[in-house]
């Protein structure tokens, strides 16, 4: 089995055509969740997946049974805090003050239930287990810190077993200015990459900066972006939701999706707020 470890909407966007294809060429293919703070289950990606055959399911649900009466109270406590942080708003956005409470209340309860089940069970002989009861010939990351949910140790159970990693890619980089990120550091980025025995990049420009980091140009592989590869734009064209709210439905004014990126990543305000400024009067 060729197992695919996600855990939110990006490395899922650029994960799934690799998955598909391979289960569309006869290989055995499992996706696990590592996030039980996202919801897969209303992921159109991973339920086309499903449709496909292929295994999808939350890590810790497909490989923490009967791990004694502890364990099920503090994972009990890890879904329904999660899923009660979504009902009232994830991260607190909820549409009352009561409401983003509530919502803020169970994500740390959750965090801290999460927490203690990494601490106290998720060790080197559960990874293991996982590895050796799905048969795993591989296991695939995006591009992802070790520290993370539990990727350091299906790393180091992989290596004591002699699994293949993979580490693909979750965007593309396109940006060269060093000081974009300040935490983007040649040392943080030799220690997310390094442990990893195969990295697939999307471009020179990115291996240019890894090699420069002192990760083995070596295992480092340029294979553009499955993402945006003809065969899977043409899929995802077919299985993308198109349903919009009747009343939000207007064909007289222009529609605009802004994604901006994150704070760290040093945005021009300024000039963020006059293009938004542009488009609103067109």
């Amino acid at each position: 089995m060729y197992l695919f470890f996600v855990r939110h909407f990006n490395d899922i966007d650029h994960l799934t055509p690799v998955a598909w294809k391979m289960k569309k060429d006869d290989h055995p293919v499992a996706v696990y969740c590592m996030n039980p703070r996202y919801d897969y289950r209303s992921d159109y990606r991973l339920l086309f997946l499903k449709n496909q055959g292929v295994t999808v399911d939350y890590l810790h649900n497909k490989f923490d049974r009967h791990r004694g009466m502890f364990h099920e109270l503090l994972n009990s406590a890890v879904q329904r805090s999660y899923a009660s942080q979504r009902r009232f708003g994830v991260d607190g956005q909820g549409p009352t003050f009561y409401k983003r409470l509530l919502g803020y209340i169970a994500g740390q309860a959750g965090l801290l239930s999460y927490k203690l089940i990494r601490l106290g069970y998720y060790d080197i002989r559960w990874a293991r287990s996982i590895l050796k009861k799905s048969g795993a010939r591989a296991i695939c990351f995006d591009h992802v810190m070790p520290g993370l949910h539990v990727v350091g140790r299906l790393l180091k159970a992989a290596k004591e077993m002699s699994i293949p990693s993979f580490s693909l890619p979750h965007g593309i980089h396109l940006y060269t200015n060093e000081a974009t990120k300040p935490k983007s550091t040649d040392a943080r980025r030799f220690a997310k990459f390094n442990g990893f025995e195969y990295i697939i990049v999307p471009n020179q420009l990115r291996k240019h900066f890894l090699v420069r980091s002192g990760v083995l140009g070596e295992k480092i592989f340029v294979l553009g972006s499955a993402r945006y590869c003809d065969e899977w734009l043409a899929q995802n064209k077919k299985i993308i939701p198109r349903v919009i709210d009747p009343p939000k439905r207007n064909g007289q004014k222009l529609k605009v999706v802004f994604m901006p990126s994150k704070p760290q990543c040093k945005v021009d305000l300024d000039r963020l707020k006059a293009t938004c400024s542009i488009l609103a009067g067109i």
